[in-house]
């Protein structure tokens, strides 16, 4: 309930605020607060009592408006100019509300600023039309066929030809069917304004607005182009009697889509000087430049959106409803450096609580486990001679376990107390070699002594090792699992998968991530660009995948953008 009413509240008080910055950081409170509040109480209880930087980080969502926006115009200087964080989330009656918040120059200064932006149902969008309804639910059908076709027999040696070519070509369409729903989910989902939150434009030729059939489509920035801008509307926002909104209204959701999308729709018309043309306005209520060409990004005025870098670095904040989705492989974001975190302050940590420390991984010093229940025969041929290599090179210090567990979950928690990388090849999200229950003795061990006491880059490739849910029995907690685990006990970045995957193809793709990760920049060979990150490397890396879609999107990055120190890779 307190997460729908915090979107309720951020979606009718975009337009009303014509006081710039304070109503972007208001609608940025209410989002954030919105989202992940476990995780985050979760986390500041890590921190125990006697470290204030920590506690300060977490507070500012648990208090008041202003002392967010203080807290965020404190991050000048502190917050990457590289990064930016988009934060998105779905209310109830199908309204999208985001916000983004990252760094602008301007006069040669450097400022922390945020803004927001809304993604309304056009008026006569049926049900069916809902992000939920259009997009969430063709991609969990996807997801259980996928789930169901592995549970059958995969290996060469359990099934006859035809059986095989018949589950290749299930495989195949599985793939193809994913790869369109995600050009699909662009089309339809991110628009004009969303693009630009984003920070990747606007498509050349790009409409404002994608049809559904004849019922019209999600209108991007609040105006709703089918929309005749009558009086009528008008007349509704001063009627404190609206029929939809009445106690003898029929319906126990009182909060309707045509109730508050009018309202934010129709204190736009009051500011529109044509002639009652429909126009485009962002999520505040101002009026967007018709003059800027397709492609470009807008300046970076009031009407401006966002200011283009050469080089940004997206983290995303994704609400219960969209967390699963991999918005990391739509197209328009497929070869962008692009983390997700659970929450607004496990963007800032490692920075705020840690300087530039943890933005930094030494790869030529790992802890591995690879096959630890003998039962990855393929794995275990493909991987072992990389790992044997990298244990044998000078200078390096890798060391692990092959086709067998460890002794002790210390195995791994000396590793990650010590900053070693972290990488696992097995079956989930390596619980058999360190349980939860260990991930939650490092949190509350490190509440004791005040620190977050994982300092590793974590890597794991196993089935659904990045899928986060709620329990079935209990739908209506927030989502967690082994990948917000680690970042609750310090991690910076986890890399894992969103779902089950197929041993061969997720190894393709980790070793092209791993020839990225551990081969210096200037090799002969490389594609490699300078001062690239985790996130980048595994974007690079999906093309690697024979199902470019089904089992290339899967895998993802948790926590911020971590570099390899590449001075370290040279011979």
């Amino acid at each position: 309930l307190a997460r729908h009413l915090l979107r309720y509240t951020a979606l009718v008080a975009g337009p009303a605020g014509q006081d710039g910055d304070d109503t972007d950081f208001y609608i940025s409170y209410l989002v954030h607060k919105s989202i992940g509040g476990a995780c985050r109480r979760r986390a500041a209880g890590a921190l125990g009592d006697g470290r204030g930087a920590g506690r300060d980080l977490f507070a500012p969502l648990e208090g008041e408006p202003d002392s967010f926006r203080q807290a965020m115009e404190g991050l000048t200087g502190t917050l990457p100019a590289s990064w930016a964080v988009v934060a998105v989330a779905l209310c109830p009656t199908g309204e999208i509300v985001g916000t983004r918040i990252d760094t602008e120059t301007a006069d040669g200064e450097n400022a922390v600023r945020s803004r927001a932006f809304c993604v309304f149902p056009t008026r006569d969008s049926c049900s069916q039309c809902s992000p939920l309804a259009k997009i969430m639910a063709p991609f969990d059908s996807i997801m259980e066929r996928n789930k169901t076709q592995l549970k059958g027999p995969v290996s060469e040696a359990a099934v006859c030809d035809d059986a095989k070519r018949r589950w290749w070509k299930e495989r195949e369409e599985l793939d193809c069917d994913l790869g369109e729903l995600l050009e699909e989910t662009e089309r339809y989902f991110v628009g004009t304004n969303f693009r630009r939150a984003l920070g990747v434009g606007r498509a050349p030729a790009e409409p404002e607005e994608w049809d559904c059939g004849e019922t019209g489509g999600m209108n991007f920035g609040g105006y709703s182009d089918d929309d005749d801008g009558n009086d009528d509307e008008m007349s509704d926002v001063s009627n404190d009697d609206d029929d939809d909104t009445s106690e003898g209204s029929d319906d126990d959701d009182d909060v309707k889509v045509g109730n508050l999308a009018s309202k934010f729709e129709a204190v736009c018309t009051l500011n529109d000087d044509s002639d009652g043309a429909a126009s485009s306005f962002n999520a505040n209520g101002y009026k967007q430049s018709d003059s800027s060409p397709p492609g470009s990004p807008l300046s970076s005025g009031r009407e401006g959106f966002v200011a283009q870098t050469d080089h940004q670095e997206l983290i995303l904040v994704l609400d219960e409803n969209l967390h699963r989705f991999p918005w990391e492989n739509i197209p328009c974001l497929s070869r962008s450096s692009v983390c997700r975190v659970p929450s607004l302050p496990f963007a800032l940590a490692p920075v705020v609580l840690d300087g530039s420390e943890k933005l930094f991984m030494d790869p030529t010093v790992s802890t591995y486990i690879l096959d630890p229940e003998s039962n990855l025969p393929s794995s275990r041929k493909t991987l072992s001679p990389k790992f044997t290599s990298f244990c044998k090179r000078d200078g390096w210090d890798w060391s692990g376990l092959t086709g067998r567990l460890p002794d002790s979950p210390d195995y791994f928690r000396d590793a990650m107390v010590r900053g070693r990388m972290i990488v696992y090849c097995g079956h989930g999200g390596a619980e058999n070699c360190f349980p939860r229950t260990e991930i939650d003795r490092l949190i509350s061990d490190g509440s004791e002594g005040n620190d977050r006491l994982c300092k590793s880059t974590v890597v794991l490739m196993g089935c659904s090792s990045g899928r986060i849910g709620s329990d079935d029995l209990r739908p209506f907690y927030e989502p967690d699992g082994v990948a917000t685990d680690y970042l609750c006990s310090g991690s910076p970045c986890v890399v894992a998968n969103l779902w089950d995957v197929t041993d061969r193809d997720i190894d393709r793709f980790f070793i092209a991530f791993l020839d990225g990760t551990l081969s210096p920049h200037d090799a002969p060979g490389t594609c490699s660009k300078p001062n690239s990150s985790l996130a980048e490397y595994v974007s690079q890396a999906r093309g690697a995948c024979k199902l470019r879609y089904l089992v290339g999107s899967a895998p993802v990055c948790y926590g911020v953008p971590i570099r390899p120190r590449s001075n370290l890779l040279l011979p």
